[in-house]
Order: C-alpha cells, then sequence, then structure tokens
C-alpha cells in the first residue's frame, strides 16, 4: 500500500432541537468544514512477529508487537495482512 496523506473531505456540522410535543427534530444550525483534517501516515519502529510455533502444516498463532511513532487514536484501527503463502 503506498505512503500518502491528503485532506478530508467537508465536514457537515447541524444541530437539532427536539420538541417535546411532537418529538420531532428540528434543525437550529447547519455549517460544513472543508480540510478539517489531514491524514497522514505513520512509522512504526521494534517491530516482533512471533509465531506460537514452527512446525509445518500445524495451526499457529502470531503474536505482534511494534511501536508506533503516534498515538493511535480512540478506534482507530491497526490492520495486519498476511502474505498469501500463510
Amino acid at each position: 500500500m503506498p505512503q500518502s496523506s491528503s485532506n478530508t473531505s467537508t465536514f457537515s456540522i447541524e444541530t437539532y432541537d427536539i420538541s417535546t410535543k411532537d418529538s420531532l427534530k428540528y434543525m437550529v444550525d447547519k455549517t460544513s468544514i472543508n480540510n478539517l483534517l489531514v491524514a497522514s501516515f505513520g512509522t512504526i519502529t521494534n517491530v516482533s512477529i512471533v509465531p506460537s510455533t514452527f512446525t509445518a502444516n500445524r495451526n499457529t498463532m502470531y503474536t505482534f508487537s511494534f511501536v508506533p511513532s503516534h498515538n493511535v487514536v480512540k478506534n482507530g484501527k491497526i490492520l495486519v495482512v498476511f502474505p498469501p503463502e500463510i
């Protein structure tokens, strides 16, 4: 996967009031913001991948460890892609 960074598209922010009479939502305000966030790649160091067994034709579990150069945001994801031969 190529490394890249780019601006995000437009964020829309809307605020609503919920009527106590009929529980309907009524829009109070609406705005949009461009280029609010610039996503960029980071680096990882101290990478270690250790299988639970080195025996061929056996199921194994892998232990991954690494240190990212940046904080991983709440609900962020780290994707590990195995080579097809594993």
